[in-house]
């Protein structure tokens, strides 16, 4: 897919599908079946070419919640399943695990059809999947993960192999402050970068980075989960990603809810 043309991308993240009965006030099944509507309503409006699902479909391997450490089977897979499998055959899809999805990256890709971490090009540009949650997999007792530092060696090879391409590195989290000098040269210095894009913290703003970043930006993807602490920073919702052959833009879009 290595013409230039149109493109909508969506990144959402932290939707949380646990099998607790009520989230916040709120049925998970009825939760869910909302998240699925919206994205298929938004798709119908205007096609999505790229749905990233940037970490935390679930809370498997949170013992207050979770569901593997607690029953043996995760909700992971039941997201896949029964919501995802909803959506339009022709969204191409990516899902990363967040720092509740400790698999390995064999379970992960029986789960989601895909590694923990990956790449497409689509429309022209490279969007790069990061999985910096990587450290503990399969753990045997609670835990909310443990981040590595962004595989730059990764992000690096990756480019090699698609010259020219305008750049998005999409992760569950990038903690600027344990990243590598390496990554934060890599992010500066090269203009191929266009954004970082990231969920985790369940808010929607936009992050400068500064000069010795480049003045790179992480767009935060919000959540689709929480509302009592965090409506003020971050409504049920998703970014979206408009490029054109001239230029892009993102933005925070917000879902119909109660919350």
């Amino acid at each position: 897919d290595l013409e230039l043309r149109d493109l909508r991308v969506v990144i959402s993240s932290d939707i949380h599908c646990t099998d607790l009965q009520e989230w916040y006030g709120t049925s998970y099944k009825e939760r869910m079946q909302h998240w699925t509507d919206t994205i298929k309503k938004e798709h119908k409006q205007s096609p999505i070419d790229l749905l990233v699902i940037n970490g935390d479909i679930s809370l498997d391997y949170w013992i207050h919640g979770g569901s593997v450490l607690n029953k043996g089977k995760g909700t992971s897979e039941f997201f896949v399943d029964e919501y995802l499998s909803q959506l339009p055959k022709e969204i191409k899809i990516f899902i990363l695990p967040g720092n509740h999805e400790q698999y390995s990256d064999e379970d992960w890709l029986s789960i989601t059809g895909n590694h923990r971490s990956g790449h497409m090009v689509v429309g022209g540009r490279l969007f790069i999947f990061l999985d910096n949650f990587r450290g503990n997999l399969d753990p045997d007792k609670h835990h909310d993960g443990v981040y590595l530092r962004t595989d730059v060696k990764y992000i690096n090879e990756v480019m090699a192999e698609n010259p020219g391409l305008d750049v998005y590195l999409i992760a569950h989290y990038f903690d600027t402050s344990a990243e590598s000098a390496e990554f934060k040269t890599l992010v500066r210095e090269n203009d191929r970068i266009k954004g970082l894009f990231a969920g985790h913290t369940h808010k929607s703003a936009v992050i400068s980075l500064g000069e010795e970043w480049g003045n790179k930006t992480i767009a935060q993807t919000g959540n689709f989960a929480y509302f009592k602490d965090s409506a003020s920073e971050s409504f049920w919702g998703f970014r979206e990603l408009i490029l054109t052959e001239k230029d892009g833009y993102s933005r925070y879009v917000i879902t119909e809810s109660e919350a």
